[in-house]
């Protein structure tokens, strides 16, 4: 069961690329996207905002690289080293123009929240930040819709 192969960042950013292309087959433009990500998921859509110029990008949970938060998980090992994939945020983030928002949970435990507030940090403008109280890595969501139907209204046009 299960699909077969494995998820590499270089087959998730095809994967994105693709359906970014599939998108414009479709007749929307890139300007009419907002980007969505969560997790391990906002390094694909950073990625994807280097290279597309979207509406805008929502990232819940960001972190600021893979070997950066493995390396919090396991202090004892040359993570930097060691991780194959990097999704490396906080290189490629200074070079998004499109509006930003970010949210993480203030109990995540999978993601140092002082990593979404670095990335925040290293963004241009406009940007936006919101810390969610309370809330962990996988319970954020629910709080975080609200917050970002309002920063699409405010911030891209977007309803």
């Amino acid at each position: 069961s299960g699909l077969p192969g494995k998820p590499t960042e270089k087959g998730l950013y095809a994967d994105g690329r693709a359906y970014m292309r599939y998108l414009a087959t479709q007749g929307i433009n890139p300007q009419h996207i907002v980007l969505y990500g969560q997790s391990l998921g906002t390094g694909v859509a950073v990625e994807m905002a280097t290279e597309f110029h979207v509406a805008g990008v929502m990232l819940l949970a960001p972190y600021l690289s893979i070997p950066q938060v493995g390396q919090v998980h396991f202090a004892i090992f040359p993570v930097n080293l060691l991780a194959l994939d990097r999704f490396d945020n906080g290189k490629k983030v200074g070079r998004t123009s499109s509006p930003l928002l970010i949210a993480n949970g203030t109990d995540d435990q999978v993601v140092p929240p002082r990593q979404g507030r670095k990335l925040f940090e290293l963004a241009h403008e406009p940007k936006e930040f919101h810390p969610i109280p309370g809330r962990g890595h996988n319970d954020a969501f629910d709080a975080f819709e609200p917050i970002s139907a309002e920063w699409m209204r405010r911030a891209c046009g977007c309803e």
